[in-house]
């Protein structure tokens, strides 16, 4: 696998809303230096993003080409659910052994929220 050790886009966007999320928690706890802090990560964030988004169009892909095909009722199937968690859980790992750990936490959140929809 070419990336392996590199987030993909999928992931990459899984963050920025974590980080959002986190954000608005912050600020609706008036913790405005967090706030500020997930803001400044989420800028960070948005320039990786760029950067894949600008590496998919030299390649001709669309942000529609990475996604699964729907289904009639736009529900995650159950093996499409394991894959994103298997995929979220290496990305884990790469980021434990680099000691990101606000990516840790953030990416952590987002597997136990899949697992609870098993």
């Amino acid at each position: 696998i070419l990336r392996e050790s590199l987030p993909d886009y999928d992931i990459l966007i899984s963050l920025a809303d974590t980080i959002q999320t986190d954000q608005q928690r912050a600020v609706k706890q008036k913790n405005f230096l967090a706030a500020h802090k997930l803001q400044e990560e989420y800028d960070a964030l948005q320039k990786k993003i760029k950067i894949e988004q600008d590496a998919m169009e030299r390649l001709g892909m669309k942000e529609e080409d990475l996604k699964p095909p729907a289904t009639n009722d736009n529900e995650e199937t159950r093996v499409e659910l394991e894959a994103h968690i298997a995929a979220l859980e290496k990305e884990l790992q790469n980021v434990c052994e680099k000691n990101d750990i606000p990516s840790a936490r953030k990416i952590d959140s987002r597997i136990e929220e899949l697992k609870s929809r098993r």
